[in-house]
């Protein structure tokens, strides 16, 4: 998965990048996904059951929030077949995971230790959510993750 961001600084020029967009909208091959402030394009050609990267990630991820929502046992939530499924997805989910920490913080940070071995978390921040969720966020602005 390649991932392009473009920024447009000088305001005269969005209408033309609207415009473009919107040309590259019509056509029919081509899927469009909105997901938080990203636009995610995929071809319908390629889509592997006509189900996107970021649909699948989505389906797994509501059906692992509702299954888990009343349970506090730590490794029922990450041993969850959706949880392990979102994991199976690989690297490219992994903006699709940090995309849902800034719209739904969750305990998605195994997940993302899992499929990047990395776990930027401050001892000092452990089980505080709003600041864990913080330093992944963190983590995927420096890593090109997010924009």
């Amino acid at each position: 998965m390649s991932r392009y961001t473009i920024v447009v600084e000088d305001k005269k020029l969005e209408p033309l990048v609207a415009k473009v967009l919107g040309l590259l909208k019509s056509f029919p091959q081509i899927q469009w996904k909105q997901l938080g402030d990203s636009l995610v394009i995929g071809s319908k050609a390629h889509d592997k059951s006509n189900q996107s990267l970021g649909e699948q990630f989505e389906q797994l991820f509501q059906q692992w929030k509702k299954e888990t929502l009343m349970t506090s046992n730590g490794d029922e939530i990450i041993g969850h077949p959706a949880y392990r499924k979102i994991i199976a997805l690989g690297k490219q989910v992994v903006p699709f995971i940090l995309i849902k920490l800034q719209e739904d913080p969750q305990h998605l940070f195994h997940a993302l230790f899992k499929i990047t071995g990395e776990n930027p978390i401050h001892p000092s921040h452990a089980g505080q959510l709003g600041k864990m969720t913080a330093d992944w966020l963190n983590w995927g602005k420096k890593n090109g993750y997010l924009s």
